[in-house]
């Protein structure tokens, strides 16, 4: 019971849990936007939460907690070192695939949920701009526990942001070919009741 209790970690996945809950509850309790919509921000408030729990979280840690570790096994600021070792130890597909996937429904979401009209430099920003700030908090995370259960890794940057796009291109191309079709964005089961709130460009 005691471990109930100074586990930090357990907390914050119980705290996310709670904030998820808090949010739809509201959101289906105030918002007149169809119910394909609201199941939608309810699947991206868990997609959110995933992305907290698989970043920030610490997975336990299996090596020595002792004083022989370094600052710099703390994060790894090389561009494309672990991509490149990836590969050189096999282990490319759950590294670089991982990394990719995690990001790749965030402009789709965005697109859908906030404005089907998103700029290719806000898909940007938003992937990068996250990727960043949640390796920053990593890094903090490691100084603060003193160990590094997750190392803050620039090219996760990368892959993140590479994601992103991908996710963009996607969001893009299903457009377009609704707009070619003389079809709205957006289906009615998930269009905001407001059609005017998803108008204005970013």
């Amino acid at each position: 019971m005691t471990g109930l209790f100074i586990d930090p970690f357990l907390w914050i996945t119980i705290g996310l849990i709670l904030i998820v809950i808090t949010f739809l509850f509201f959101w289906f309790r105030r918002s007149y936007d169809p119910i394909g919509r609201k199941i939608l921000a309810a699947v991206f408030m868990i997609y959110l939460a995933t992305i907290v729990r698989f970043t920030l979280i610490p997975a336990p840690y299996e090596g020595s907690l002792g004083p022989g570790l370094q600052l710099g096994e703390y994060y790894q600021f090389l561009p494309f070192y672990t991509i490149v070792e990836s590969f050189q130890e096999g282990t490319w597909l759950g590294v670089i695939g991982g990394q990719i996937l995690l990001y790749l429904l965030l402009p789709i979401f965005f697109g859908i949920l906030i404005s089907d009209d998103i700029h290719f430099i806000w898909a940007f920003a938003i992937g990068t701009l996250l990727s960043f700030s949640i390796q920053l908090m990593e890094f903090g995370i490691n100084l603060i526990i003193g160990y590094p259960t997750r190392v803050a890794d620039i090219d996760s940057i990368i892959l993140n942001t590479l994601g992103a796009m991908i996710g963009y291109a996607i969001f893009k191309y299903y457009r377009r070919s609704r707009r070619k079709q003389n079809k709205p964005v957006l289906p009615d089961a998930i269009a905001p009741r407001d059609r005017s709130a998803t108008a204005a460009k970013l």
